[in-house]
């Protein structure tokens, strides 16, 4: 698979699991778990009771649900973040407590930025500018008791000019 082709559906593929993630996750958390907090207030003997009681399976679901949640969210904000400086053209500063989630957020904005530069035009051709054939360097020649700085092609020129006059 040429690079472009595997740019182009690694991209497609970074932003499917970004839509998953963020419409997706939530949508099958509503619908197949509910709310999992309370829809009204406790009074303290409710608490009370809950916390007396024999733990039903129904409250370690909502448990699950609001670790899922929570997750959800914590994903979304790196995620948001990351898109943020992506368009900003900066770094986002790594947060410890979000480290998981922001390299997963890094990587698929990542993927999602390759799509943007392969699919667009414009993009690809104003990275694609000439790279230079021979860097100039500069290169320190010395001639007798002086020393003089030259470039590169100077220096071949130079160098094969000394050589000839000290054959001769």
């Amino acid at each position: 698979m040429p690079r472009t082709s595997r740019d182009l559906a690694r991209g497609i593929g970074a932003l499917a699991t970004a839509v998953g993630l963020l419409v997706g996750v939530p949508l099958v958390l509503a619908r197949f778990g509910g709310w999992p907090l309370p829809t009204y207030l406790p009074t303290v003997g409710g608490v009370l009771r809950g916390l007396v009681q024999e733990l039903q399976v129904a409250h370690v679901v909502k448990g699950l649900l609001v670790v899922c949640w929570i997750s959800w969210l914590v994903l979304a904000w790196a995620l948001l973040a990351e898109l943020a400086a992506l368009k900003s053209g900066r770094v986002p500063r790594p947060r410890r407590s979000l480290a998981p989630f922001q390299l997963f957020a890094s990587r698929l904005v990542a993927g999602i930025a390759l799509l943007v530069s392969v699919a667009s035009p414009a993009a690809s051709a104003a990275s694609a500018s000439p790279l230079p054939t021979r860097a100039e360097v500069p290169t320190l020649v010395a001639v007798g008791s002086h020393t003089s700085t030259i470039s590169a092609s100077a220096s071949a020129s130079a160098s094969a000019s000394a050589s000839a006059s000290a054959s001769a």
